[in-house]
């Protein structure tokens, strides 16, 4: 499941992610719903022989080949490319240094150039580009008004370079929360917000000497708008001889006093060079097709989907980051749900009376990057959307404890709810929940008007850790509710009349501790200058106000707005009640639009 929130060489990706030689084969299994085929399935995807199926990786492609090899002996039609059954796409995936980094420092006309991984080192989210300019430090890079904080205030950065420490000055504070300044794309974006040419971050001096970070891949599609270089203590230290200061004295003083210490560093000045290169990973949805009986009716289609995808060795959207290198295993997350999807694939396609509706079958990729593989099915669908009466979402359903499950989106059409009430084994105890939009794949459908059911077993300590696997899923219960879950199937496939869909909104989820909620819903998969939107929530503000999905934000209030990220913080610096001009752009056009902000429902 996707954690909330929020991502070149072509020819050498595909040479990465071939197919594996043998899929392995689950001959034994029967048409029934079985906890022993479910505990098949879940056991070779969440092996480590797959490496934790990160999209556009070769476990996540071997996993691909396995479920497109179970699609084809269940006798499925193939619903993906040039009839196959791989709908494929490309994203974003990775960040490398290119040929040219470089940092040159001067203080008191002395040169000195610094060591790429030893000195300096690009962040991930840095711009390529070359610029030179004066050296002003700017304390932790901070401009905080509601905690009365603000190190730009009595400085000029426009046109310079801008020197800042890393982290805050928190630890000396336990009444401010410095925590959601911290990040370096907030960094970024004041120093970009004040006309700063770049952005050097010094580490943390110490005994030892706080080390480089390691180039990292943020998961966003776009850069921070302007270079930014973390630089060793020691470099910052050499540049900051000249104020008879040291890396280490002003943080000293700005923790001890909570205040800033901004200033500009004598006779100084950078030459910076950034080279970064973005790599393009090539990862498919999965799509077979079962044509209903009925020859009217099979011209319609339910939809039964979830994601394959999950974090691999990575530790971004981790909740274990000291885990880095470790494999996570995605069992529950969501090599449930894909086993779900084939049990209930070979389940219906065995029928001798099949249900009048086609059926669809799909496995996405991407959805822990951002809903990438359901959001390119919408753009690009390969079954009419408008002939799709439902989507019946799983992800994470193999953990049910106590008989309860969650079932989201029985808002999205009237029939939902008594339906589920009538058909809800006894032993069940269900949380039903209305609204249509949520942290995974059917919030794609659902923004394209389709009804949409959202099963669940709720979290557990194993979420996003090395420590969700395969002999922790509870297959019984999974089997139940997959049993649930094809009377409900064949209930809506068979009925006369088709699903109506209605709009079931919630309240914009609490972020860092938002006061505001604007109901713009991102459009992660976007690799576009600004803030996409791929829809706005029914009554929210930016609907009250006339924004569309397809909307680009690029600026909101006094903000320039370059990606994900610089619209998240921007939020955080406003209250509810106020009203805040809005730039988009739409198609062609630019639009100005005034927001009135919302105060956050928590949940």
């Amino acid at each position: 499941m996707l954690k909330q929130i929020l991502f070149l060489g072509f020819g050498a990706l595909l040479l990465g992610c071939e197919q594996p030689s043998r899929v392995p084969s689950n001959r034994a299994s029967t048409p029934d719903l079985t906890a022993s085929d479910l505990q098949y399935h879940v056991n070779y995807l969440a092996s480590d022989s797959l490496e934790g199926r990160l999209s556009g990786t070769p476990g996540c492609e071997k996993a691909a080949a396995y479920i497109t090899a179970e699609f084809q002996r269940f006798g499925l039609q193939p619903l993906g490319d040039n009839n196959g059954f791989e709908q494929k796409f490309d994203f974003i995936g990775g960040v490398q240094l290119g040929e040219n980094n470089f940092l040159t420092l001067r203080r008191d006309g002395r040169d000195t150039s610094l060591a790429l991984n030893t000195d300096f080192i690009p962040a991930g989210a840095s711009a390529s580009d070359s610029v030179s300019g004066e050296i002003v430090f700017a304390g932790y890079g901070i401009s905080a008004e509601k905690l009365n904080y603000d190190d730009y205030a009595n400085i000029d950065v426009n046109g310079k370079i801008v020197l800042a420490l890393r982290y805050s000055p928190a630890s000396n504070n336990p009444h401010a929360s410095f925590a959601e300044y911290e990040p370096v794309r907030y960094k970024a974006l004041q120093a970009r917000q004040h006309g700063a040419k770049a952005l050097l971050v010094a580490m943390h001096a110490d005994s030892a000497g706080e080390p480089l970070p390691k180039l990292r891949f943020d998961r966003a599609a776009t850069d921070a708008g302007l270079p930014v270089v973390y630089i060793s203590a020691a470099a910052a230290d050499w540049l900051l001889a000249g104020s008879a200061e040291s890396s280490q004295t002003l943080k000293t003083k700005i923790e001890k006093t909570q205040k800033p210490n901004s200033f500009i560093v004598p006779a100084s000045r950078a030459d910076v060079v950034t080279d970064l290169d973005h790599e393009r990973r090539l990862t498919a949805n999965i799509i077979g097709k079962l044509a209903g009986s009925d020859p009217q009716f099979q011209e319609q289609a339910v939809v039964i989907g979830a994601h394959y995808d999950h974090l691999g060795r990575s530790s971004e959207g981790a909740l274990d980051p000291d885990k880095e290198g470790e494999i996570h295993n995605g069992a529950d997350d969501n090599a449930s749900g894909t086993a779900g999807v084939l049990e209930l694939a070979q389940y219906f396609a065995a029928q001798e009376q099949r249900p009048r509706r086609s059926l669809i079958f799909m496995a996405y990729s991407g959805e822990e990057l951002g809903l990438l593989g359901s959001a390119h099915y919408v753009k690009q669908p390969t079954f009419p959307l408008t002939q799709t009466t439902a989507m019946i979402n799983m992800d994470m359903i193999g953990r049910m404890k106590d008989s309860v499950l969650v079932v989201q989106g029985v808002g999205t059409a009237p029939q939902w709810q008594p339906l589920i009430e009538r058909m809800q084994p006894p032993e069940f105890k269900l949380s039903l929940k209305k609204e249509g939009p949520g942290p995974s794949d059917h919030s794609s459908f659902y923004q394209k008007n389709v009804p949409v059911l959202f099963f669940f077993t709720n979290q557990h300590e194993d979420y996003h850790r090395v420590t969700d696997d395969a002999d922790k899923i509870n297959v019984e219960g999974e089997a139940r509710i997959l049993q649930f879950i094809s009377h409900l199937v064949t209930e809506i496939a068979n009925q006369d009349s088709a699903l109506q869909f209605t709009k079931a909104e919630s309240q914009q989820p609490a972020i860092r501790g938002f006061r505001v909620s604007v109901g713009t819903i991102p459009d992660y998969a976007a690799e576009v200058q600004g803030m996409k939107i791929s829809g706005v929530r029914q009554g929210g503000a930016a609907e009250k106000a006339g924004m569309q999905g397809g909307d680009i934000i690029i600026k909101f209030g006094k903000f320039e707005i370059k990606n994900v990220y610089d619209y998240t913080y921007a939020l955080g610096e406003f209250s509810p009640g106020e009203k805040v001009p809005v730039v988009v752009k739409r198609g062609d056009q630019t639009v100005t639009l005034t927001v009135t902000l919302e105060r956050t429902q928590r949940q």
